[in-house]
């Protein structure tokens, strides 16, 4: 998490208060790896990694076309290279808004079965935007997720510094992901 944290850091918004884009997908691009600590190896973290993962790659592709087109989230193009980047920014936020959920119950409720926790978040945030086969299919994947001191374990580190580490994620990442909503939400992307 350390990790992130440091590149969570060098996402500077601009004057205008916009998020970079450059930044933001190198952060995002981090985050996929994560399901595979939650819900270890196998085809449920394959498959959460791989949708993940194939919006921050669809919205590089897009920003490799032309970086001064796509300097900042707000100037995600509809179409570009073949790709809807709204819809891919869309999705990439709703996945990363269960993960820093996520994050955020396993700090506030650490007596709670992580699974318990997974799935609440995943109500909050994700849950509501999928279907009952969807959501039936992450209901197997969270019924795989270990327990808190294996998940610590897998992540490689203490209760305190995981509490730590995982405050500063909390801090650092909420403006961030927030502005993305919101700018998501005035374009009629997203709802409230």
């Amino acid at each position: 998490m350390g990790e992130v944290n440091e590149l969570i850091a060098r996402v500077k918004l601009d004057e205008d208060g916009n998020v970079p884009t450059k930044p933001f997908l190198d952060v995002a691009e981090r985050f996929p790896h994560l399901f595979e600590i939650v819900f270890g190896e196998g085809r449920v973290s394959n498959h959460l990694k791989s949708d993940v993962g194939g919006n921050v790659e669809s919205l590089q592709t897009i920003h490799k076309e032309d970086p001064s087109a796509f300097e900042t989230l707000d100037q995600t193009p509809e179409l570009a290279a073949g790709i809807e980047g709204r819809v891919k920014l869309l999705w990439l936020q709703r996945g990363l808004m269960w993960l820093f959920k996520l994050v955020q119950d396993l700090l506030s409720k650490p007596q709670e079965e992580v699974t318990t926790v997974a799935w609440e978040s995943y109500e909050k945030s994700l849950g509501k935007h999928h279907n009952w086969f969807v959501r039936k299919f992450v209901g197997v994947a969270f019924s795989v997720a270990p327990d808190r001191s294996d998940l610590l374990k897998a992540f490689g580190v203490s209760e305190e510094r995981f509490q730590s580490e995982g405050k500063i994620f909390v801090e650092s990442f909420a403006p961030i992901i927030i502005l993305v909503n919101r700018w998501l939400v005035q374009q009629k992307l997203e709802v409230d």
